[in-house]
Order: structure tokens, then sequence, then C-alpha cells
């Protein structure tokens, strides 16, 4: 099963009512092994959605605040290496 809406394959039963955990949406699309064609790139897609984003730029500003700026440029100069 994978949501319809972000292609996310994180869903919750409750209920009896499928919801995605990541958009919290109900369009669930239940599927099988047999639908799924080989090197449609879905398998890719659904992982890149569960990927999280290790750098946020919000979190580098405030990191700056509490040590130094220098700091803060580390952080963004390993994103940008990423």
């Amino acid at each position: 099963m994978r949501c319809k809406r972000c292609g996310s394959i994180d869903i919750v039963l409750f209920k009896d009512i499928r919801r995605c955990k990541v958009c919290d949406s109900t369009n669930i699309i239940d599927e099988t092994a047999e639908d799924i064609k080989q090197g449609d790139g879905l398998e890719n897609k659904q992982y890149l959605n569960l990927m999280p984003k290790l750098w946020n730029p919000n979190a580098v500003a405030n990191w700056c605040l509490v040590f130094t700026p220098i700091f803060g440029s580390f952080l963004i100069s390993k994103n940008w290496k990423e």
C-alpha cells in the first residue's frame, strides 16, 4: 500500500480507516507486487519521500545564535558538500 498523494509507504490503520503518516491523506492505493512494473522508478520515489532533510536552514540559523557564526558557516559548508 502507498499514499496516492505523496507516494509514501508509511500507512497507518486506525478504526478501519487507512491514513498516510506523512501527509495525513486517506487516498491509499492498495497494490500488490504484480501491479508494480519493473524499472518504472516507483520504488525510488517512495524511498526519496521517506528520506529526511538533514540540514534545515532555520536550524542552522538557530545554532548560530547559540554558538558562533563560524559554526553556522561550517554547517552550511557541510550541507553544500552533500
